[in-house]
Parts: structure tokens; C-alpha cells; sequence
């Protein structure tokens, strides 16, 4: 079922969270590969999901607020990079974390940060992955694996 999704401040919020956890270099970044755009729709049509999101969007930026007198989206990029440090560490004022993990929420959107990057042809290309494995001959039938090779 789906959820309401992500409101708009909240997606603001996401995107420079994402923009922080993979900045672009001379590889594309999470601005570039649309990855809060990803999130946003994950969270949508995965509506077990929206709470933690939510609640971690707000830990983050009420932890701006407070140590940084900022909302999240205008911290600098040091700041953002530090606070998002102190969230994967738990290093957070608690009161702006009452109904969710910091590190959890952390966890989480690292790990669809990255999933979105990874399953990117682009990326791919840069890495020199050739792709799903299905395209070049790989397992058609999950259920009979090839015989050991000496």
C-alpha cells in the first residue's frame, strides 16, 4: 500500500542529506543520479518506511538547529558532513531524536544512498561493471547452477 510520501520540506531536506553522503566529484553525485528522487519514491510505495524517514529528517535537521542555529539545508558543507557524522555515531542531541535511532536512520539512508548509485549503467561504465549478468550469459535458471569449474 502506499504511503502519503515525503512532504516537500522533508524532501529538501533529503536531497542535501544526499547531496552530503555522496557528494559529486569527478564521478557523478546524488544530485546528478537523481538518488532523493529514488528515496522519495521508495518511500512512497513503501509505506513502512515513511515513519523512519520522517522522524530522521526532523532528528537531523532539529539537531541542526541546535548545535549550528541552522536548518539543515543552510548548513555549509563541512557542517552538514559533521552533522551527519554525529548521526552515524549517535553523537546527536537526544532531544531531537525522541521515537527513532539516529544511527538506524543513518544506516538506512547510507544504504539507499548507495544502492541507488551502484545500480546506476552509468556508474557501471565508471567501474568497469558490465552489467547484470543475465545479459551476458549468466544464470537463465536460478534453480540449476553451472558445475564447478576445476
Amino acid at each position: 500500500m502506499a504511503s502519503q510520501g515525503l512532504d516537500g520540506r522533508r524532501q529538501k531536506i533529503l536531497t542535501a542529506m544526499c547531496r552530503t553522503v555522496l557528494p559529486a566529484t569527478d564521478s557523478p553525485g546524488a544530485d546528478d543520479l537523481g538518488v532523493a528522487d529514488v528515496i522519495v519514491m521508495k518511500v512512497q510505495y513503501m509505506a513502512h518506511l515513511q515513519d523512519l524517514y520522517e522522524q530522521g529528517i526532523d532528528g537531523a535537521d532539529r539537531s541542526a538547529e541546535i548545535l549550528y542555529g541552522e536548518k539543515f539545508v543552510e548548513l555549509d558543507d563541512n557542517e552538514a558532513k559533521q552533522l551527519l557524522t554525529r548521526v552515524q555515531t549517535g553523537q546527536v542531541p537526544q532531544e531531537a531524536w525522541p521515537a527513532v535511532s539516529a544511527p538506524a536512520f543513518f544506516h538506512v539512508l547510507r544504504m539507499d544512498v548507495f544502492f541507488v548509485y551502484t545500480t546506476d549503467p552509468m556508474i557501471w561504465e565508471r567501474i568497469g561493471f558490465p552489467g547484470a549478468a543475465i545479459d551476458h550469459g549468466g544464470y537463465r535458471d536460478i534453480h540449476r547452477f553451472p558445475e564447478p569449474t576445476p
